[in-house]
């Protein structure tokens, strides 16, 4: 497997900021109202057999901010 490394500029103001999150916000709801429960079953099925690399992918599904 090759590793790729992107870069990402993060200076930005408060605004673009605020609003590149609320946008990410509306990206997860949408996502997870389309693939919500297949989503879930991956997660299960990951879950069910020997320990993988985004176990973590269940915050995904938290209704709680990260930050």
């Amino acid at each position: 497997m090759n590793m790729r490394v992107h870069r990402l500029a993060t200076t930005m103001q408060a605004e673009e900021a605020y609003t590149l999150v609320e946008f990410l916000d509306q990206l997860r709801e949408v996502l997870m109202q389309a693939y919500g429960d297949e989503i879930t079953r991956m997660l299960a099925a990951q879950t069910a057999g020997p320990p993988q690399r985004w176990e973590s992918m269940g915050d995904l599904l938290s209704e709680e901010e990260p930050f």
